[in-house]
């Protein structure tokens, strides 16, 4: 795992680790998600492919990513 798939992993796993975020915040991170998401579809399916199945099922349930 590189550098930046590892920072990615950090991110993505502190995020969905916050339990109650406020509405905006909440926002907020879907926003910063679906950004990257958008960004390079093909490049953030194979990176979120080799996160735990856990932060997976939290980033598509909570972010629609």
């Amino acid at each position: 795992m590189t550098n930046a798939s590892q920072s990615m992993l950090w991110f993505c796993n502190s995020i969905v680790r916050w339990s109650q975020p406020s509405a905006e915040l909440n926002h907020m991170f879907q926003t910063l998600l679906q950004g990257f998401k958008q960004h390079d579809e093909r490049g953030w399916r194979e990176q979120v492919a080799s996160f735990p199945p856990v932060i997976q099922e939290r980033l598509a349930t909570r972010y629609g990513v």
